[in-house]
């Protein structure tokens, strides 16, 4: 979705509130786009959808769509809370946390 600089982030947040659509961002191009992954059933409703929600919306100049037609990869991504469960646990690492405890201890 190409849009007018000065409402593209408006354009974001109203796209966000719309069940259709699974994913928005915004880059910074040639052009500020807002990029929004919708899911529809069809190109009929896939129409519809854009011609009453999206193009309508103020400060959208032309949208551009891309249908995908074959998927051959979907990774949904792992959040984790707790950044010490994304680092390795080492030897070393290990033997460094046993020695802390123990010096706490005493």
């Amino acid at each position: 979705i190409y849009t007018d600089p000065r409402e593209s982030e408006n354009i974001a947040e109203k796209l966000c509130s719309i069940p259709q659509i699974l994913e928005v961002y915004t880059s910074l191009s040639e052009e500020i786009q807002v990029i929004a992954k919708v899911v529809a059933e069809n190109q009929e409703s896939l129409h519809e959808f854009i011609a009453t929600k999206v193009a309508p919306l103020p400060g959208v100049l032309r949208i551009r769509t891309s249908i995908v037609t074959k998927k051959f990869k979907e990774t949904q991504p792992l959040i984790v809370n707790d950044p010490k469960k994304l680092t390795l646990k080492t030897t070393e690492n290990r033997l460094d946390e046993e020695k802390d405890r123990n010096e706490r201890r005493d």
